[in-house]
């Protein structure tokens, strides 16, 4: 396989100006991050005049855009699910709604203060993956506060920056940072490691942490993080799979 990789800085102008240029290379398959969903029928229709087999991954385009071409193609995870995967992780470690773990309900009043980090406003897997952990904490009667919902733009430095803010304005009362994935979750911990909030564990088979946080992905740097005691779980996005 000889393959180009091209980056549009989030630039939908720049991508279609990319994908065309590739087009003239020659290139046989592409596979797209769409920068916008919404501009996916422009692209399958170029690839279809041309019959060129094509693949979207991490924005699903809408389905009117696909559904007269046989070689457009989308491939992602069930963000649903992972949202879902999330909020039994919320279940496991704070326990029981009615008697939730002392130790992570610090102030003992019963419910979750908790922050969402929210990867892109509109991004179908950022809104699916939070909507669905709601729903289940709400239908297994999990009382909680949601203090902010921040978009960190799936961004670590920007999660951090963020951090800095909400711990002014929270400080301690924060007891659980849901992150729609394990980048902006690292962030997070970067601002508690250099706050000297949160201490690295090496090997840690207890989680000991005083805010509970965690991601989606379950990337190499996260399950790093989960085996020092930093992230207190992470949910596989399986990219292996979905490649093959």
């Amino acid at each position: 396989v000889d393959y180009r990789i091209a980056y549009a800085a989030r630039s939908q102008y720049n991508q279609n100006q990319q994908f065309l240029a590739f087009i003239d290379e020659g290139i046989d398959l592409f596979i797209i991050n769409l920068v916008d969903r919404l501009a996916a029928a422009t692209i399958v229709e170029k690839a279809a005049t041309l019959s060129l087999p094509i693949i979207f991954i991490n924005r699903e385009p809408i389905e009117d855009a696909m559904k007269n071409y046989d070689r457009a193609f989308y491939v992602g995870a069930d963000p649903e699910q992972q949202g879902e995967e999330q909020a039994r992780l919320v279940s496991k470690i704070f326990g029981p709604p009615d008697a939730l773990n002392p130790q992570f309900d610090k102030n003992g009043d019963g419910q979750i203060q908790m922050i969402i980090l929210k990867g892109e406003v509109g991004h179908q897997d950022a809104e699916q993956r939070t909507s669905k952990l709601r729903d289940w904490l709400n239908e297994h009667q999990y009382p909680y506060e949601l203090f902010e919902t921040i978009v960190a733009d799936w961004d670590r430095e920007t999660a951090k920056e963020w951090m800095k803010r909400l711990h002014q304005n929270y400080g301690d009362q924060i007891e659980l940072i849901i992150s729609n994935n394990d980048d902006m979750a690292l962030g997070a911990i970067d601002f508690y490691l250099e706050q000297g909030i949160f201490q690295r564990y090496p090997d840690a088979t207890v989680f000991q942490q005083p805010i509970v946080i965690l991601g989606v992905d379950g990337t190499q740097k996260g399950i790093t993080a989960i085996n020092e005691g930093l992230l207190a779980g992470t949910v596989k996005n399986d990219a292996k799979i979905q490649s093959e």
